[in-house]
């Protein structure tokens, strides 16, 4: 299964997110893959959105942990967000419509996992 990782900058292009700018970004990807997000709260990650439990396909993150201030994909620092497509060989559309918002959504890594 192959996994990709896009990078969404927040508003103020200082890796800080904010609760209304993350709910923002996961109604812009409901609308680009025509799907519904669900918000959900890790002690690990904090504040996250998913697809529905039986579907984990798609999930969107802030960049940090919540125990130790650090940060989730270290490489990619100047990212408030990321946005987890899952099994992307069974759902290539969801690839092509966020990669055709390239004004919000940058590429940052393809990996097999």
């Amino acid at each position: 299964m192959t996994e990709v990782i896009f990078g969404i900058q927040n508003e103020e292009k200082d890796a800080i997110w904010d609760l209304r700018e993350f709910i923002a970004i996961s109604e812009l990807i409901n609308a680009c893959l025509n799907i519904k997000l669900e918000m959900g709260d890790s002690v690990t990650y904090g504040d996250y959105f998913s697809t529905t439990p039986d579907e984990e396909i798609v999930y969107l993150h802030t960049n940090e942990l919540i125990d130790d201030d650090e940060l989730l994909e270290q490489d990619f620092p100047e990212y408030a967000y990321l946005l987890y497509i899952d099994d992307i060989e069974n759902n290539p559309e969801y690839v092509a419509a966020i990669e055709a918002r390239s004004d919000v959504f940058v590429k940052l890594r393809t990996k097999e996992v």
